[in-house]
Formats: C-alpha cells, structure tokens, sequence
C-alpha cells in the first residue's frame, strides 16, 4: 500500500432485483471497525467510508446495531518502506528533499508519510529527522531504522 493518509472503504451487501437476480446494493450507516475496535468511521449513502491511517497493517470490518451483518473484512497491509515519502519504492535524495519541505514548513505530508520519515518518533518531524535521513541516503549510514534518535552521530 501506498496510501496518503486516507483510504476509502465501500461496504455491499447482496439483494435482489424484481426478477430475482442479485446485485449489490451500499450497506448505508453502519461503524467501521479497525484491528477490532470500533471507530467514528460510518458508511455514507454510498456505502464508502473515507478512514484515516498513521501507516501499518490493519483488519477494517464493520458493525451495526440496526442491520444484520455476515462480518466482512478487510486486510489492508502497508508496503511502504521506512523513509519512502514519495512511494516510488526506493529511498533517496528526493525523500530527503521532501521531508526538508516538510520539516521547514513549506508543504504538509500525509500523516502516513510522516510516520515513516518521523525517525525518533516524537510525532514531529524536524531537521534532526531530515539529518537522520540524509546520512542514510548520501550513503553515510548503512541502515535506516525508526528509532529513538539521541543523536546524531
């Protein structure tokens, strides 16, 4: 997955039409559940619920107080690796440059993104995480690893 922070999810159920051939209807109303626990995410007349996430591997499903529901399920698996913040796969100098925007206040990423160049995981992203960052894509650093970064050297 290379999401940008927001992942749309639609929920169907099957119906019948007036000759009796199924088709698939927007299950409308009902909680969004992720790796098990109920969120304020709701399906719209769409059926489709717009779910925000911080990067990882989840399990969405969904819940309903009013509907009778065969739980369904989703697995969603995040293949982004650590420092890729323009999803292409591959960490390099463009990652560094973006993050340096970023951490100077001259563009907003996806919190998904930011997790993965956040590197001493304070949840902000600053030039200490943009230093990390270069030594490891200007070849300085043999490994790149979110971490608790104490310092620099």
């Amino acid at each position: 997955m290379t999401n940008s922070g927001d992942v749309t999810l639609t929920l169907y159920s099957i119906a019948y039409d007036d000759d009796w051939h199924p088709i698939a209807v927007p299950v409308v109303g009902v909680s969004i559940t992720i790796d098990g626990v109920k969120t304020e995410y709701v399906t719209d007349e769409n059926g489709a619920a717009v779910v925000r996430l911080d990067g990882g591997d989840h399990v969405f499903s969904a819940v309903s107080n009013a509907q009778t529901l065969v739980p369904p399920a989703c697995k969603l698996n995040d293949t982004r690796k650590v420092g890729d913040a323009d999803g292409n796969s591959v960490v390099n100098m463009m990652d560094v440059l973006i993050a340096y925007r970023a951490a100077s206040g001259h563009m907003e990423l996806a919190p998904a993104v930011q997790y993965l160049v956040d590197f001493d995981n304070n949840n902000v992203l600053n030039m200490a995480d943009v230093m990390y960052f270069y030594r490891f894509a200007s070849g300085q650093s043999a490994e790149l690893v979110k971490s608790d970064i104490d310092t620099l050297d």
